[in-house]
């Protein structure tokens, strides 16, 4: 009789622990770039902003020798769009320079292509999710008017085309979209804060499903 009863507390402790929220927060903004924040329950498990935090050396009491400085992080954001596609905007810079050079409509069509790959490929665990929080606001800048306001056309379209595909896929909670014209302003800029939730359970099962993918493509006779 014990054993049972410990069987059904490890099974509920289990049962628990799949049942934890897991919340990612996701965020670009011109001058920082793009930001992540991964907590389970309240207990932090990764972030950007440690990433950037420098590592405090230990002075040597003797020999004044050249200290080596400590070789950055890399951050697994650049590496994550460039596995999506964007290469091109994986980072601050080069999103800033995609949209100099190739314009803010152009660049949101490759995002918004991204995301429905994503969806097509991860469409059972991506859209199990929740936003909790989901703001996008783009101010569309430009000296010359006509040119400006046909930009916020165009940027209107991919924005709300965008935020309707994935309103389709997930549930929004919290949601702050604007696209605005501002003719003082000679660049185009985007900022994004998302926060979504997931449950551990989701991604255990999201797992299975690909794990029986690969047990079908394996018996399946050449």
């Amino acid at each position: 009789m014990a054993a049972l009863w410990i069987v059904l507390a490890i099974l509920a402790l289990l049962g628990l622990v799949l049942l934890l929220p897991l919340r990612i927060t996701l965020g670009y903004r011109p001058e920082g770039g793009f930001s992540y924040r991964v907590r389970l329950l309240v207990f932090p498990l990764v972030s950007s902003d440690r990433e950037k935090k420098p590592k405090k050396e230990k002075k040597a009491p003797e020999k004044p020798a050249k200290a080596q400085a400590p070789a950055k992080k890399k951050s697994v954001v650049p590496d994550l769009l460039s596995f999506l596609g964007l290469g091109e905007v994986n980072t601050a810079a080069k999103a800033k320079a995609a949209v100099a050079e190739r314009g803010l409509l152009d660049v949101l069509g490759d995002v918004a292509a991204a995301v429905r790959r994503l969806l097509a490929q991860t469409g059972r665990c991506l859209g199990a999710g929740v936003f909790e929080r989901f703001e996008l606001i783009a101010v569309i800048g430009g000296d010359d008017a006509a040119e400006a306001a046909f930009s916020y056309g165009a940027a209107c379209a991919a924005v709300y085309s965008l935020v309707s595909l994935l309103e389709q896929s997930m549930t929004v909670h919290r949601r702050r979209v604007a696209v605005e014209i501002d003719y003082a302003q000679e660049q185009s800029r985007v900022t994004l804060d998302l926060r979504l939730r997931y449950r551990v359970w989701h991604f255990v099962r999201y797992l299975f499903f690909l794990l029986g993918n690969y047990l079908k493509k394996e018996r399946k006779p050449s």
